[in-house]
């Protein structure tokens, strides 16, 4: 597992484009990649599993594709999501 994005300062959220309400700014959420594995295989594993999660998001970007997922003690949504060609699509 390769985490490619964890914690980030308002300024770093600002330059790769995330959202202003991201819970990467609190140090609750993390993007990966795991070699070997495609993201949309990764997300139906976890999806599947009994790991906690608020969000888990299949993303495809400009730069490759990418897992993120976030958790939230006591708010735990489990909504699984898919990112691609800048639309949010729920799975």
């Amino acid at each position: 597992m390769i985490v490619t994005s964890g914690y980030r300062c308002k300024l770093l959220n600002q330059k790769v484009g995330g959202s202003s309400k991201s819970e990467h700014l609190q140090g609750k959420a993390c993007d990966f990649i795991i070699t070997g594995m495609n993201p949309a295989d990764i997300v139906s594993k976890i999806r599947h599993s009994d790991i906690e999660f608020n969000q888990l998001i299949e993303e495809h970007g400009a730069n490759g594709s990418w897992v993120h997922i976030s958790y939230n003690k006591g708010f735990n949504r489990k909504e699984v999501l898919r990112y691609k060609n800048g639309i949010y699509t729920k799975l």
